[in-house]
């Protein structure tokens, strides 16, 4: 493991970013270091976050749901009302959508075939 990924990880309490060990870490790199580090740690995170699009971002269920199937990873709650009745699940490279508009237009288009 090279020292960008361990510094990565040094960059962590309790599986949340330390926004003072991120400081104190960016000051000792030079530029093109800190560069490689902070594309280190945007990857690092996208890959430990599930972003849940849902037409209600109110509903508290939603986040413990999620946080069962996606053990170790922070969900972050998006609102989009377009959904009507679904969810988007984005896990870093994998998107998933479930809701009533895709399976309207896919019978639509499976009609007009």
């Amino acid at each position: 493991m090279n020292q960008i990924k361990k510094l990565v990880i040094a960059s962590y309490t309790n599986n949340k970013l330390d926004e003072v060990r991120v400081g104190k870490i960016a000051k000792l790199l030079n530029k093109s270091e800190l560069r490689e580090y902070i594309k280190a740690l945007k990857a690092f995170e996208s890959k430990n976050t599930v972003i849940v699009t849902a037409a209600d971002s109110k509903n508290k269920s939603l986040i413990k749901d999620f946080s069962k199937l996606f053990k170790d990873k922070k969900i972050v709650i998006r609102e989009d009302k377009s959904l009507l009745a679904g969810v988007k699940i984005e896990d870093y490279d994998d998107i998933y959508e479930f809701n009533l508009k895709n399976k309207i237009d896919n019978i639509v288009n499976f009609i007009s075939e």
